[in-house]
């Protein structure tokens, strides 16, 4: 059984599975997509230091 219901006053959509409660999670990006923004970032210092 699957119902959806506002959770609170704010808009916030809830899903419950079987009794469950189950919330929207937070978009987290993966940690490649954060070590490849951190090394083309030290790229990008690394070039102005040399200029």
């Amino acid at each position: 059984m699957v119902e959806f219901y506002e959770v609170n006053n704010l808009g916030t959509p809830s899903i419950v599975l079987n009794g469950f409660d189950v919330r929207r999670a937070a978009v987290i990006p993966e940690p490649a997509t954060l070590s490849l923004l951190g090394l083309g970032g030290l790229a990008l210092l690394r070039r102005r230091k040399r200029r």
